[in-house]
């Protein structure tokens, strides 16, 4: 492997190293298998490699389920924090079932950049389209 590209894990059977390109993990994924697989170990290993790989990406987690969630909040949260604290302002996890947990999302706030007519026109064709 590249050092252009992240780890994600090594396959069960024959030790194949399984690996992507930063670019191939930022876009939206879709993991699926049967329990105790390793999903949550592969997205883990997914975020945690793109938080290391690229200075200016930030990860959102949406967890349905609640159970990578408390995986990541339990184990790989702590981890992170005591091997690389620079790295958690740039991670959000947002757990449906904590009330608590909701992220702040100010649309009105101003967009650097963007001309406020223009927020104010996309803002509210986005929340026509819901």
């Amino acid at each position: 492997m590249t050092d252009s590209r992240i780890l994600l894990g090594v396959g069960a059977e024959g030790g194949a190293r399984i690996a992507r390109t930063a670019e191939d993990l930022v876009r939206h994924a879709f993991v699926t298998g049967a329990s105790g697989s390793g999903k949550s170990s592969l997205i883990l290993a997914a975020i945690l490699g793109l938080l290391v790989a690229r200075a200016r990406v930030k990860v959102l987690v949406v967890d349905p389920k609640d159970e990578l969630a408390d995986n990541l909040l339990d184990t790989f949260l702590p981890a992170l924090a005591r091997a690389r604290p620079e790295l958690l302002d740039r991670l959000l996890v947002v757990d449906p079932f904590d009330p608590h947990a909701c992220p702040p999302l100010n649309l009105l706030r101003p967009w650097p950049g963007v001309d406020e007519a223009m927020q104010a026109q996309l803002v509210a064709g986005s929340l026509a389209d819901l």
